[in-house]
């Protein structure tokens, strides 16, 4: 904030000048801030619907076995044999990671 007739003032509206700076300072990091935490929410947000709805897509274009991710995990767990399209699938997300 640029004031010229600031450095003839009383010292008071000198100082008024410098605690308004700062706190405009204040004010714009914590905007940023916001900003920051409501793009990083909506990252964990669509991130693990990305991961699913390209699973899924797989899944349904597969000739056999299950066409949906909840009915494939639950196979793996009450059998543990896992079917190849979810198998490349998980080897290809905890690969990236």
């Amino acid at each position: 904030m640029d004031l010229p007739f600031v450095p003839y003032s009383p010292i008071n509206l000198a100082l008024l000048a410098s605690k308004l700076t700062t706190l405009q300072k204040l004010l714009r990091y914590v905007k940023q801030s916001q900003l920051h935490a409501t793009v990083e929410y909506n990252n964990t947000r669509e991130l693990p619907s990305k991961f699913l709805r390209s699973i899924q897509e797989d899944l349904q274009g597969a000739e056999r076995g299950p066409t949906d991710i909840v009915q494939a995990l639950f196979h793996t767990v009450v059998t543990g044999h896992t079917h190849e399209v979810v198998k490349e699938w998980l080897v290809d997300q905890l690969a990236e990671r």
